[in-house]
């Protein structure tokens, strides 16, 4: 081994490589081996999102009410009765969280409700809002389409007529046939007739107070006097408009269409249903929801619509025979009857203005 006595030794033994020596029995380095670094895509170097779990989506109000009579998987017709139950018996689904933070939901009347969320309750009470009332369209069909209207079921299910009424097909008031209630009866004058079949035997509900009435018989008459010189007067007493059946814009549930009771000094208590061309009085009507109580003549008491909110809760449903004939009368421009037979019960119960033809005619 080499001694360096100077930097300069040093560096030129360096040069040199001077510093390796050979021992013979070593083995040679093993070759080098490339490495291949496998390519990562920006997304795998992403960190990993958490997971987030979605939140529940609250009940609707049919859900709930479902949910809570354990009804979810029940038929179709188990789920209306239920919805129409409910309904009849002025309940309202509320709901609350329990210890797992899961919805439950449990029928109750408004007033305990209220009672509910004022109490100190750990999981506050929350009300779904009932479904909004959907009028079917014209290319639906009714045996077809979902119900969303519980509240014919639940009469058809309480009613002592119920027999009866099954036996019938009843549909609800749509667009068209309030065009068809309100064309102009001085260029189609053969609507007055199509009209008054039309709602013969229909159905008037009132939801808020679940009373229902057949109106079995109604009599039409003319918006003006140039059509029925029996029109339903327009004016105003003592300083104030004089009330009438023409439909409230902006109000009426049905467009153009509006039931409502008149007060008339004489007979009383009126229902009418009202519409831009014609009002139609209910002179023959029979009580659905209890027995025994029927109504003839122009005066109905055992029906009335108190008030405006009342009125806009009343559901009108048409029964199907009656509709398809009157709409068969609307296309016929020569009609100037109902029909052939009973001529004498198809005059309207008039007692003035006999001198004037509008008043025989047959609607």
């Amino acid at each position: 081994m080499k001694s360096f006595n100077s930097k300069s030794g040093i560096r030129s033994h360096l040069e040199r490589q001077c510093c390796k020596e050979e021992e013979p029995n070593s083995d040679p380095p093993p070759p080098r081996q490339a490495v291949t670094i496998p390519e990562t895509s920006p997304a795998a170097l992403m960190l990993p999102s958490p997971s987030i779990e979605p939140t529940p989506v609250p009940r609707g109000h049919d859900e709930a009410v479902l949910f809570a009579c354990q009804r979810q998987n029940a038929s179709e017709l188990d789920k209306i009765a239920t919805l129409g139950v409910i309904h009849f018996l002025g309940l309202a689904p509320f709901t609350v969280e329990d210890n797992s933070g899961m919805e439950q939901n449990a029928p109750a009347y408004p007033d305990g409700i209220k009672k509910l969320c004022i109490g100190p309750l750990q999981s506050p009470v929350t009300v779904p809002n009932p479904n909004k009332r959907k009028l079917m369209a014209d290319n639906e069909c009714q045996k077809c389409s979902p119900v969303t209207i519980p509240c014919l079921d639940s009469v058809f299910a309480f009613s002592p007529y119920s027999n009866v009424m099954r036996t019938r097909t009843f549909v609800e008031l749509t667009d068209s046939i309030c065009y068809l209630l309100n064309e102009d009866w001085n260029f189609q004058p053969q609507y007055r007739y199509g009209c008054a079949q039309v709602l013969a035997g229909c159905l008037l509900i009132n939801t808020t107070n679940g009373h229902a009435v057949l109106a079995n018989t109604v009599e039409v008459y003319g918006r003006t006097s140039m059509v029925d010189a029996h029109s339903e007067p327009f004016g105003v007493k003592k300083g104030v408009a004089v009330r009438t059946s023409l439909p409230k814009p902006g109000v009426a549930y049905y467009k153009d269409v509006w039931p409502s009771t008149m007060f008339a000094a004489i007979e009383g208590e009126k229902l009418v249903i009202g519409t831009q061309s014609f009002d139609a009085l209910v002179t023959f009507s029979v009580r659905l929801d209890v027995r025994g109580q029927s109504s003839m003549g122009a005066a109905t008491r055992i029906f009335q619509l108190t008030n405006e909110a009342e009125a806009t809760a009343t559901g009108i449903f048409l029964d199907k025979e009656s509709l398809d004939t009157g709409v068969a009368l609307c296309q016929d421009r020569k009609a100037y009857r109902i029909t052939n037979s009973h001529l004498r019960y198809q005059l309207r119960q008039l007692k003035t203005k006999f001198y004037d033809s509008s008043t025989f005619v047959l609607c």
